[in-house]
Formats: structure tokens, sequence, C-alpha cells
């Protein structure tokens, strides 16, 4: 890196603050399910994402029908947290700021009901924090 590359700290923390929350919302959600996929298999985890969108299925014209995807606000990654007792995890990836829809609330709610670990999660960083709390 030369020298000129070299940004001297800001004299106004407040405005790098700014800066790293506002590069944070410009990280789409597909990069951070990217990288908590490869960190899960890295790590050895039993894990699955739900499919999105329309199920397709036989008949129909031309022999393809699409209907809609039954688990509608399932949570994007789900898996076995402790191969031990077989806890397991489900996970909804948003990009900063964004809110679950009333569908995901619900999937959460009835999941932690039959006593899965649910959360949602930000960034890889969130997620690893998440996951590895009080197994």
């Amino acid at each position: 890196m030369a020298i000129s590359e070299v940004k001297p700290p800001s004299l106004f923390p407040a405005d790098d603050l700014k800066a790293a929350k506002k590069a944070a919302k410009m990280i789409p959600e597909a990069k951070i399910l990217s990288d908590v996929c490869q960190w899960l298999t890295l790590e050895g985890y039993l894990w699955w994402r739900m499919p999105l969108g329309p199920v397709i299925r036989g008949g129909g014209k031309n022999g393809v029908r699409f209907s809609k995807n039954p688990l509608k606000g399932f949570p994007d990654i789900a898996g076995i947290l402790d191969d031990k007792t077989g806890q397991l995890f489900a996970c909804e990836l948003k990009r900063f700021g964004a809110k679950p829809t009333p569908e995901q609330e619900a999937w959460h709610s009835r999941l932690m009901d039959y006593g899965v670990r649910c959360f949602m999660a930000h960034s890889l960083d969130e997620f690893i924090t998440s996951i590895k709390g009080d197994k």
C-alpha cells in the first residue's frame, strides 16, 4: 500500500462509526448467506437451507405446475447445534437494518415453542456469536 493511500485516524470517531454502519447496510443478504454457509461447512456443522420461492411440481401446462412454498417465512438456515443432544438451530439472515416479515416472526415463535434455538443475524460475526452462545 502506498503511503498516500494510508488514511490517518479520524478526529471525529462518530464519523467513522457512521461510515461503518453505512458499509454494513450495503452488504447484501446473499453475501452474508454465502459467508455463513461456508463457515458452517468448515466448522463441520450438519445444516441445510430451505428453498426460496415457488415449488415446482408435476402436472399443469407442459408438465410443470408452480405452487406457493408452504414454508414461506421459514428461516434461511437450520441445522443441528449440538451433536450430543440433537439441539436444533434456525437462523434468519438479514442485511443490516432489515426487519423480519410477519411470516418469519411466526415461524421463529413456533420453532421456539418446540425448543429450537432461533435467532436473526446481520453478519457472519453476529451469526457466530449467536450459534456459539450457551450451547
